[in-house]
């Protein structure tokens, strides 16, 4: 085996290892370019994932919200309707007695007019006839 020496200047030196130095450089900076998007994918997947979360329990909240308010709505109304009929049969009771007193002031009155009718018929008769 023959050995031979290899010389090299400084300038071709230093432009080697310079060489060598960027070559190593722009491997770290793509390694490390790989694990700040690695990075960046998994805290954008993590807060998407926490986003929906938060969104979804804002969503049952709001669902909660509207069946409370609907189921109050609900409760509401028949009260409302229950006091309305209430009402109406009360008015219906105090028409009735007021018709019924009615009827027998009608009643009264034909009687009164007729006893007067009959008391005014039998002056009259009596005037006629003396």
């Amino acid at each position: 085996m023959i050995k031979k020496t290899f010389k090299v200047d400084e300038t071709s030196f230093a432009d080697i290892v310079k060489q060598v130095r960027d070559v190593e450089f722009d491997k770290d900076i793509e390694k490390e370019k790989k694990i700040a998007e690695n990075e960046k994918n998994s805290a954008v997947a993590i807060t998407q994932a926490s986003l929906k979360s938060l969104h979804q329990e804002e969503v049952h909240k709001l669902k909660n919200k509207i069946l409370t308010a609907d189921s109050e709505k609900d409760k509401a109304e028949m009260e409302t309707n229950t006091k309305s009929d209430k009402t109406i049969n009360e008015l219906k009771a105090q028409l009735q007695i007021k018709d019924t007193d009615l009827f027998r002031l009608e009643k009264n009155s034909k009687e009164k007019h007729s006893s007067k009718v009959k008391g005014i018929a039998s002056n009259c008769l009596y005037l006629f006839y003396n």
